[in-house]
């Protein structure tokens, strides 16, 4: 039976032909007892943490994975005040849309309290759409892999732009000089980040990535789809022995039983005076958890990215390599080590494409996983780093 969801934590529709949730988890749990709404009316911000970016997120898995269809003349809204939560949604629920041959016209911000639903003519019916062939997909402009920035974000915008990139991702140390939004107005609904370890070196790093309005694209331990439909999941941070440092024998299975799991853990276990917002030491804001490795594990995705690089690299972790193969991931970027060892060799071997990507360099990931160095990394060069891994 056709259902229409509003989800919005104080406001009321204007009509009592919606089912109403007031948190992210109560319109999950709708959702799987219902099946997909024909109409969702978002609101973004829903109290605390909570935003329905989870809800979204989870749409976005649930859709691609089959488990839920959308009916015929699916739309949506959103009627939220936060214009970055508007981009976020409508750009995440335009790119599924556009994913499974579905159209939308984007609406913006609406105010008021009963969003009114838009069906753009000559939209696809997505009920006949198993029943098409040779549907075409459209074209989507390229995913930039950006590597450390290091405070220079000027050639990823100028690249962005000239490559009309449909993502923009940033692989971890971009220590910001200004808050991270600022210089990145123009392309803030198309890029995603992990922290690095030098963004937590002091308190002003901090401060500029983890404080910004861009902080919430930080897809560190989450899956996030890309407009294209690439699902992209994300682990930021670093191996630190004084958390844990996983040895060559360590396993996915076994991360479950370490311990501390969390940045809660080791904030409950240090004293009050050392530590960062009520949390861990400020360090250990970009340290890599147990925890937060085996909820990855648990979900899919088509690309990883990290800060640290996987075990072929002469100074990667071979966990890595357990992480993407359990997520399914066809492909793994990460930053860190400033070098884009070419590792085709081990590819077959280790069930994955890998590739480094350099200083400030930009690499775009081609359909058979191979990288083309947009621009290359400020050391590739000097270093000779493109080296065979045998």
């Amino acid at each position: 039976m056709a259902w229409r969801l509003f989800i919005d934590d104080e406001r009321q529709p204007a009509s009592g032909e919606w089912v109403i949730a007031r948190s992210s988890s109560e319109a999950i749990e709708e959702l799987q007892r219902r099946g997909c709404p024909v109409e969702i009316a978002f609101d973004h911000d829903l109290g605390g943490q909570d935003t329905s970016m989870l809800l979204v997120r989870w749409l976005a898995d649930t859709l691609l994975d089959g488990r839920v269809h959308l009916p015929a003349g699916f739309t949506y809204t959103v009627h939220s005040q936060n214009p970055i939560g508007v981009a976020n949604i409508s750009g995440l629920m335009d790119g599924i849309l556009r994913h499974l041959g579905a159209t939308h016209v984007a609406m913006g911000e609406r105010s008021g309290h009963a969003p009114m639903p838009i069906r753009p003519p000559g939209s696809i019916d997505v009920a006949k759409k198993d029943a098409m062939t040779n549907v075409r997909k459209p074209d989507f402009g390229p995913v930039l892999f950006c590597g450390d920035a290091h405070g220079r974000f000027d050639h990823i915008v100028q690249s962005a732009a000239n490559l009309q990139a449909s993502a923009v991702i940033l692989l971890g140390d971009l220590e910001p000089q200004k808050p991270l939004y600022e210089g990145l107005e123009a392309m803030a609904d198309r890029v995603w980040f992990i922290h690095g370890n030098h963004d937590t070196d002091a308190p002003a790093s901090f401060i500029r990535l983890w404080d910004s309005p861009l902080a919430m694209r930080n897809i560190d331990g989450r899956v996030v789809t890309l407009p294209d439909g690439t699902r992209l999941a994300g682990l930021g941070g670093v191996f630190r022995q004084s958390v844990w440092m996983p040895s060559v024998d360590s396993s996915i299975e076994e991360l479950r039983a370490l311990w501390p799991q969390s940045p809660a853990d080791l904030a409950r276990a240090t004293p009050a005076q050392k530590r960062w917002r009520d949390g861990p030491p400020l360090k250990h804001w970009s340290t890599i958890f147990p925890g937060t490795v085996a909820a990855l594990a648990a979900q899919r995705c088509d690309v990883l990215v990290t800060h640290e690089a996987p075990g072929y690299h002469p100074h990667g972790f071979a966990l890595l390599d357990q992480l993407a193969r359990k997520m399914g991931a066809k492909v793994l970027l990460h930053g860190h080590q400033h070098d884009c060892l070419d590792s085709t060799s081990r590819w077959q071997a280790q069930g994955f494409a890998s590739h480094g990507v350099g200083l400030r360099g930009i690499s775009v990931i081609q359909e058979d996983r191979a990288a083309v160095h947009v621009r290359p990394g400020e050391l590739d060069s000097a270093r000779n780093l493109r080296r065979v891994i045998a």
